[in-house]
């Protein structure tokens, strides 16, 4: 289950080797054993309605036929074995959500306890080393990716295999000229949906690392504002909130060691819970002991973060 996590530092990349991606594969077939006699029930239920998606064209034809021979009694049974088909199929559908469904979520269950079993099992190293909002968001947003594949894209994908070798057959009974000029056409299809799956697939990654990202950013957020609104001392919150901040536009690509500060000194002192007087000279204080240089609009760091850890905080800045 390690697969699920990696360092900031290392983001992971789709394997290139088909080895590795069918290695991937065993590993996710057993969360699928318990559930056998559901799973064979669901594919049989994809197969008999695929099946019954066919016979209406047949049907079709022979209501055609009954119109063109003023056979009126031919019609009204092959126009009923239509609508009867149209209702078992439904019928059938409902079926197999429910058995998808109750797969999925069965599956999803045992696949979040897996992960959280091995979170429990992993070293003090990796949480140090691991943002916790991008652990958060493998627990919730990638986990949640894998639920909507289980429950909606594997049955899809089975329906629409099965829906396409019942048509196939079906037209070349029907007509195979027009079987194998449809037939020609598949490669084309096939490579027009192949481009497109692989840039919903890139667009996918995207979204889950971008998810990763805003969930540690949240999560960074709540936890220094819960340092900076402790009991520290005003120096402390104040040299805690630059760095915090320093770090934060680092996270955007502004790497410098001056903080520009486009709020006034009333906005920091209301969010850290302090009177601006304290806030001024706080920051006096700190340019005093050559720790932080006021410049316009902006701070510059010499030594906070030295400062902090010999104040012995245990607070060490992400980025």
């Amino acid at each position: 289950m390690g697969m699920f996590f990696h360092s900031s530092a290392a983001p992971p990349e789709r394997p290139a080797d088909p080895a590795v991606r069918r290695a991937n594969l065993r590993r996710i077939w057993p969360l699928f054993a318990h559930y056998r006699l559901r799973l064979t029930g669901l594919v049989a239920l994809i197969v008999v309605a695929a099946a019954l998606g066919v016979i209406p064209a047949f049907l079709l034809k022979h209501v055609i036929t009954a119109i063109q021979n003023n056979n009126a009694r031919a019609l009204s049974l092959n126009a009923g074995g239509i609508i009867a088909i149209a209702i078992v199929t439904g019928v059938l559908g409902v079926i197999q959500t429910l058995l998808s469904n109750q797969v999925g979520q069965r599956v999803m269950h045992d696949l979040r306890a897996a992960v959280f079993r091995h979170l429990q099992r992993l070293s003090l190293a990796f949480f140090t080393r691991t943002r916790t909002g991008e652990v958060q968001s493998r627990i919730s947003n990638d986990i949640g990716g894998v639920q909507n594949v289980v429950t909606n894209t594997a049955t899809s994908i089975a329906s629409n295999v099965t829906t396409v070798i019942a048509t196939a057959v079906g037209m070349a009974l029907l007509n195979w000229e027009l079987a194998l000029f449809a037939f020609a056409l598949i490669p084309v299809f096939v490579l027009l949906t192949r481009r497109v799956g692989n840039e919903r697939r890139r667009i996918a990654k995207t979204t889950q690392e971008t998810l990763a990202d805003i969930s540690s950013l949240v999560q960074e957020s709540l936890s220094v504002s819960g340092i900076l609104l402790g009991n520290g001392s005003a120096e402390e919150k104040v040299a805690i909130f630059l760095v915090s901040w320093r770090n934060r536009l680092a996270r955007l690509s502004v790497f410098s060691e001056t903080v520009p500060l486009p709020m006034r000194r009333q906005d920091i002192a209301d969010f850290l819970g302090l009177k601006l007087e304290t806030v001024s000279r706080t920051l006096a204080k700190l340019e005093q002991k050559n720790v932080i240089r006021v410049v316009p609009k902006g701070v510059f760091l010499t030594g906070l973060e030295q400062t902090l850890l010999v104040k012995g905080r245990s607070f060490q800045p992400q980025i």
